[in-house]
C-alpha cells in the first residue's frame, strides 16, 4: 500500500498576506483548513491519499518586508519573541512541504505542520508580556 500513497497538501494562505487583509474571513478560512485536514485524511485513507496542511509563521519575503517586517508595523515586535530567534525564510516552508510529500512522511496524515520557529508555543505568554509593558 505504501507504493500507492500520494500526498495532496491542503492550500494555506501565508500569514504575511492573510493578516494584511482586513476582516475575519482569512482567519476563519485558515481555521477551516486546519479543522478539515484530519477529516480529509480519514476519508482519503482508503484511497491511498494522505492529507496534511502547512501553517507558516512569519516568513521573510518581499511582501512581508514591505509590510509585517517594516520597522513601523506593530507585528514587527513578534520577531523579538520567536523562540528560535529569527524570522523564517521560504526554504523553511519548502523543506517542510518537501518532507510531507516524501516517502519519509509515509506515516504522516491529518497533520497541521506549524513552521513558525516556536512562536505559536509562546503566543499567549508573549502577548501577555507585551500588554504588561504598556
Amino acid at each position: 500500500m505504501a507504493d500507492r500513497l500520494t500526498h495532496q497538501p491542503a492550500h494555506r494562505t501565508p500569514p504575511s498576506s492573510r493578516r494584511a487583509r482586513a476582516g475575519s474571513t482569512p482567519i476563519a478560512s485558515e481555521g477551516a483548513v486546519i479543522a478539515l485536514t484530519p477529516q480529509l485524511a480519514a476519508e482519503s485513507d482508503p484511497h491511498g491519499i494522505r492529507a496534511d496542511c502547512v501553517s507558516p509563521g512569519m516568513i521573510d519575503t518581499v511582501g512581508s518586508r514591505s509590510n509585517l517586517l517594516s520597522e513601523e508595523h506593530p507585528m514587527r515586535s513578534i520577531v523579538e519573541r520567536i523562540p528560535l530567534g529569527r524570522v523564517g525564510v521560504p526554504a523553511d516552508v519548502v523543506n517542510a512541504a518537501v518532507f510531507l510529500v516524501s516517502g519519509e512522511a509515509s506515516f504522516v496524515t491529518g497533520a497541521n505542520l506549524v513552521i513558525d520557529g516556536g512562536w505559536s508555543t509562546v503566543l499567549p505568554d508573549a502577548l501577555t508580556q507585551k500588554e504588561s509593558h504598556r
